[in-house]
């Protein structure tokens, strides 16, 4: 059995995807982990599908999934329930975040906590991006910490490693499969009183992400109140 998985959401990444699935690959196997890498294709309409499929014939550590209906957390769910891997994490294949991380989240999974977050927010993380998302960031952060009174500071940071059988049973709970996937996995994983570590990250911002702006934050406006006025902590 694998030690560990790594999910990669992407959607129309054939200019970075098999530069930086490989170079992924490389640091899990350097590190000695037993470990497979899933693509996880939300429709694109380029070539990335194809690049991802020659990956995994070329690679036994590397697996595809194809997803018709674009939806970074439902591609992340569905995974999640198919994995028989102890230990579960994704990330950006942009690679804005140091994939050396892992190790040490690893050791916190190790040591007894069921999720590691990386967080962007923290006073120790080395963060370098614009003005207009860190100030996006840290709004949407105070937005939720102030509403749904969680402990957690960076929500949307698409970094996470996890215990797949604790957090296999918030999957049923978690209804958004877009990008507020994450902050309902944070959400439900306190309420469900399970143990939980943030820790600092190096990130860079690689460039401008696909993520379309306002209808997003109005998603995850939705989502917070949602949260809030349906369940209570």
């Amino acid at each position: 059995m694998n030690d560990i998985e790594i999910i990669l959401p992407v959607y129309n990444e054939e200019q970075i995807l098999e530069k930086n699935a490989l170079k992924l690959a490389e640091f899990l196997k350097e590190s000695g982990y037993k470990y497979k890498i899933s693509i996880a294709n939300n429709d694109s309409t380029d070539n990335t599908f194809a690049i991802a499929k020659r990956l995994s014939k070329g690679n036994l550590n590397i697996a595809t999934f194809g997803f018709k209906k674009r939806g970074r957390g439902q591609a992340i769910k569905y995974i999640i329930r198919e994995s028989e891997c102890p230990v579960i994490g994704y990330m950006d294949i942009d690679l804005s975040t140091e994939i050396g991380h892992f190790s040490g989240m690893y050791t916190q999974i190790n040591s007894g906590y069921d999720l590691v977050v990386g967080s962007r927010l923290l006073p120790s993380s080395i963060v370098q991006r614009s003005l207009v998302r860190e100030v996006l960031s840290r709004g949407y952060s105070s937005l939720v910490r102030n509403t749904l009174k969680l402990p957690c500071f960076d929500y949307q940071c698409g970094f996470k490693l996890f215990r797949r059988r604790k957090i296999l049973p918030l999957m049923s709970l978690i209804k958004n499969d877009n990008w507020f996937f994450d902050t309902e996995l944070i959400y439900y994983a306190c309420r469900e009183g399970l143990k939980l570590k943030e820790v600092p990250i190096t990130w860079r911002e690689r460039r401008m992400g696909r993520v379309k702006l306002i209808p997003t934050i109005l998603e995850d406006i939705a989502g917070i109140l949602r949260l809030k006025y349906d369940n209570t902590l």
